[in-house]
């Protein structure tokens, strides 16, 4: 089904269920149909193969609809509306930048807000070599590769806190990386990431000692990135905890014409265990996810493991681009956590999906 079909479908759904009865009509199960949707006194009814079935319960649905209306999007995150950004004309590191400093929990931040940081063609990226650093309200764009192959924003060993907030990042024609912090803490709160590549925000932390929290972000990635690139939306590979909540990742499952299986992305949420162990808590909750081979990969690989719980709780996963929201199917079966929590999660169409059910049936 069509992105333009599915919208056409959720609106009528939300005429049958808003509007009254006139808008969609009164059906039984198993009763003969033509096409559409139709309700009962509980279920709304959609006809698959001449026969109404039920597709989901009346409340569950306008469950969905709010959650769907209440994602990120590319208006409500980003930098802050009315914001004047002036160019970033300092130093290649905050160690060599004079800023200004607010005290949050104890601990004295370096400051950067309100700047542009344009790397053209350069090559450039921009390093956090202090213990601790607040940007806010700051785009970073780049046209090239950044020198480091890394991230264009780089945090470095000396790093303890890197918090990012309200913040853009385009990766341009190479789909650079967007923001990494392997051995400090990362925070990333109402931002906007297009066209990141192997991933917007990276931790790969082989002490798993240092902890990840992304919220209320929006992420993308569009058709077309180089065929090597690995794709990710958000990517670890060790931390201590991990925390993903009320986000949208968008990852386009072909990088060329749809069904090219050679030149796909690989996940909206790879997470794994595999340049050191995730030492802490790990918890998914209340994002909406579509793309990849496979949505979410929580795979460990030897000898590294997931040595706390993961709780993938309340998600999304949304259709736009077929069915099973990725290629392949939500989530990858390979090396999953011993303690997994897995509830609350739904397609955007309104089909539950268990634990089960995101393992078994797409193989």
């Amino acid at each position: 089904m069509t992105a333009r079909r599915r919208s056409l479908v959720a609106v009528a759904l939300v005429s049958c269920l808003v509007v009254g009865l006139s808008a969609c009509g009164v059906a039984r199960v198993g009763g003969r149909c033509r096409s559409g949707f139709a309700h009962d006194a509980s279920y709304v009814l959609s006809c698959k193969k001449g026969r109404w079935t039920r597709l989901t319960t009346i409340g569950g649905y306008l469950t969905l609809m709010a959650r769907l209306q209440a994602f990120p999007t590319p208006g409500s995150t980003g930098v802050s509306s009315g914001t004047g950004l002036r160019a970033w004309g300092g130093a290649g590191a905050t160690s060599g930048a004079n800023l200004p400093t607010t005290v949050l929990n104890g601990h004295t931040y370096k400051v950067i807000d309100g700047y542009v940081f344009d790397n053209g063609t350069s090559g450039s990226h921009f390093e956090v070599d202090d213990a601790y650093v607040l940007i806010r309200n700051s785009r970073f764009l780049t046209a090239g590769q950044v020198s480091n192959t890394g991230a264009i924003l780089q945090a470095t060993p000396s790093s303890r806190s890197l918090i990012v907030a309200n913040s853009e990042f385009e990766g341009g024609p190479a789909y650079q990386r967007g923001v990494q912090s392997d051995e400090g803490d990362l925070s990333v709160t109402g931002s906007r990431f297009h066209n990141t590549g192997e991933s917007a925000v990276e931790k790969n932390d082989p002490a798993a000692s240092s902890s990840l929290f992304v919220a209320d972000s929006y992420f993308t990635n569009d058709k077309g990135w180089p065929g090597s690139e690995h794709v990710d939306g958000i990517e670890v590979g060790g931390a201590h905890d991990v925390t993903i909540h009320h986000n949208t990742v968008l990852n386009d499952p072909y990088g060329g014409a749809n069904g090219d299986t050679s030149y796909v992305s690989n996940s909206a949420l790879g997470l794994w265990a595999e340049g050191g162990d995730v030492s802490g808590t790990v918890t998914v909750d209340g994002n909406l996810l579509a793309g990849g081979g496979r949505t979410i990969y929580l795979e460990q690989k030897a000898p590294y493991r997931w040595r706390g719980p993961v709780r993938i709780l309340n998600n999304t996963f949304d259709t736009r681009y077929g069915p099973n929201a990725a290629i392949w199917g939500p989530l990858s079966p390979d090396g999953l956590p011993a303690n997994l929590t897995w509830t609350g999660n739904v397609f955007s169409d309104g089909r539950g999906l268990s634990l089960a059910a995101a393992i078994n049936n797409y193989q």
